[in-house]
């Protein structure tokens, strides 16, 4: 079994690799749960909280896990986790709401509403935020150090390889802004198709070259 490794980001987030997703059968939207073992390990399973889900048009199938009912988990919950589940984060009132476009490796682009404080910027994208002008009024907002944190490449741009997470943004020339529905719907046409970028591709997108003992 191939032993892949991620860093684990400031808030507690972390991808997935692709490469087990695929194998497992994980996808966008899906709800996992975590069990802690005696040895200290981990165990991540993808959980069905319904009896008869109806399965969305145009979904592939995919196998079904052993899971439980809505109720079922609900009820498994301490009143803790309960209340822990309720609550968000404190949002500062002076935040302002930005409609962008996700655009995650190997996966469709999709909309979404994140507020332009520092820290949800850097937990969308999972670390220290890169922004590129697209020359139109808008901006693609990227992690600046996802190769050298061996995130997954995302897409190709300009020649070079955008890796880990990005969402694209409106600008005014000087704050960030929602996107309008007409860019809304030109990004999400434009990252439409999920490239297949290997890991050698986004390390030789760095500029360097890596030497094995």
């Amino acid at each position: 079994m191939t032993k892949l490794y991620r860093i684990l980001g400031k808030r507690g987030r972390i991808t997935i690799p692709y490469e087990i997703r695929k194998r497992v059968g994980f996808s966008y939207n899906d709800i996992l749960s975590f069990a802690e073992q005696d040895d200290r390990t981990v165990i991540v399973r993808r959980e069905k909280l319904c009896n008869d889900c109806r399965k969305a048009p145009g979904t592939p199938d995919k196998p079904e896990p052993e899971g439980i009912t809505l109720l079922d988990f609900l009820d498994s919950l301490s009143a803790k986790e309960r209340c822990a589940g309720r609550s968000s984060k404190a949002v500062n009132p002076m935040s302002k709401i930005l409609r962008v476009v996700m655009v995650e490796p190997r996966e469709a682009p999709y909309e979404l509403n994140i507020t332009d404080q520092l820290e949800d910027l850097q937990e969308t994208v999972g670390g220290m935020i890169e922004v590129i002008g697209n020359g139109d009024g808008t901006l693609l907002v990227c992690n600046e150090e996802s190769k050298l944190m061996g995130m997954d490449g995302n897409r190709r741009l300009n020649g070079d390889v955008i890796a880990g997470p990005f969402f694209v943004v409106g600008t005014d020339g000087e704050n960030f802004r929602s996107l309008t529905d007409a860019e809304v719907n030109r990004y999400l046409q434009v990252y439409a198709e999920p490239q297949q970028i290997s890991q050698r591709e986004v390390r030789a997108d760095m500029g360097m070259t890596f030497y094995c003992f």
